[in-house]
C-alpha cells in the first residue's frame, strides 16, 4: 500500500486491523497452550512442569512487552503521504 502511494489513513486503518487480528491469534494460542500443555505438565509435576510454567511466563512477558505496537517515543517508518 505504501509503495502504491495509498492514502495514509487507509494504510493506518489496515495496520490497525492486522495488528488486532495478530493480537487475537496470539491470545488464542496462549490460552490454548495454558489450558492444555501447561495444565497437563503441571498435573504431572516434576521438572517438565517447572519448564512449561517458566516457558509460559516468558511468553506472557514477551507478549506484554510487545504492547503498544509503537511506544510514544518510537518513530514509525518514514514515507510520504499521498493526498487521495
Amino acid at each position: 500500500m505504501v509503495e502504491d502511494e495509498k492514502y495514509c489513513i487507509d494504510i493506518l486503518t489496515q495496520i490497525s486491523a492486522m495488528t488486532k487480528a495478530l493480537e487475537s491469534v496470539a491470545l488464542g494460542l496462549l490460552e490454548d497452550h495454558l489450558a492444555h500443555c501447561v495444565v497437563d505438565a503441571a498435573a504431572a509435576g516434576g521438572p517438565e512442569a517447572d519448564r512449561k510454567i517458566k516457558e509460559a511466563s516468558e511468553a506472557i512477558a514477551r507478549l506484554v512487552r510487545s504492547y503498544p505496537l509503537w511506544s510514544p517515543t518510537a518513530r514509525p517508518p518514514s514515507w510520504s503521504c499521498s493526498s487521495h
